[in-house]
């Protein structure tokens, strides 16, 4: 079974398990409903979930469990922009929810909500100081032109013993996911932007950085040959 379909199955078994831990809604009202939900979960048929849990949250709109399915079957689909908005909406009852707060985050970034996404991952970083969350903001901060907070983000990266065990995911062209301590993707970025505005000495500097914390590094690898034409 291919790894997005078992996702799934997870997203739209929560979605029942919540629907049957609910009794403030009419049963007769919402049967066909849920069974268009269980037949979704055999058949793995997304849309079909989706279709049917909007059903059910328009009489139980308050049912956080629903809306927090709905927002990853949202983004199984791609729909950044509804997963966006849900997930702002649930953040309401729940502020404090990670996995909502980094939904909300990645899809704003996505969306091009830059500031949004800057608020939203300094709230991850004062609930978990981990740096992958500074990179975000030092990324989301070059985003919305705010390039001297971008670059003081990531001195600050560079400059902590943590950014070193503190891993960035890197999703790949062929699907495969590899993780890289954030301590070398700072310095791959800052190397990036050093190279676009013309500073090759250091972005050359950055780049090496890069490969001593993480020699696997194929990108830093490749934009340094590409300078030193090698």
């Amino acid at each position: 079974m291919k790894i997005v379909n078992v996702i799934f199955l997870f997203i739209v078994l929560t979605a029942l398990l919540s629907c049957n831990s609910k009794n403030n809604f009419d049963q007769k009202m919402n049967t066909h409903d849920r069974l268009i939900l269980e037949n979704s979960f055999e058949t793995a048929d997304v849309h079909s979930a989706i279709y049917s849990i909007q059903s059910l949250l328009s009489r139980d709109t308050n049912n956080l469990g629903l809306m927090d399915t709905l927002t990853n079957l949202y983004l199984q689909i791609g729909n950044q922009q509804s997963a966006f908005n849900l997930s702002g909406k649930i953040l309401e009852q729940k502020p404090e929810n990670i996995e909502m707060l980094e939904i909300r985050g990645k899809t704003a970034a996505n969306i091009r909500r830059a500031q949004i996404a800057v608020d939203v991952y300094s709230k991850l970083f004062e609930i978990d100081k981990n740096t992958r969350y500074l990179y975000e903001i030092a990324v989301q901060s070059f985003n919305t032109g705010n390039v001297s907070y971008g670059k003081k983000v990531v001195e600050t990266i560079i400059n902590s013993p943590r950014s070193k065990t503190d891993l960035y995911s890197y999703k790949l062209p062929n699907g495969q996911i590899i993780e890289i301590p954030v301590k070398a993707v700072a310095h791959y970025f800052i190397g990036s932007y050093n190279e676009v505005n013309g500073k090759e000495a250091e972005a050359i500097n950055h780049y090496q950085k890069a490969l001593e914390i993480y020699p696997k590094y194929g990108l830093a690898a490749n934009k340094l040959r590409d300078i030193l034409k090698l």
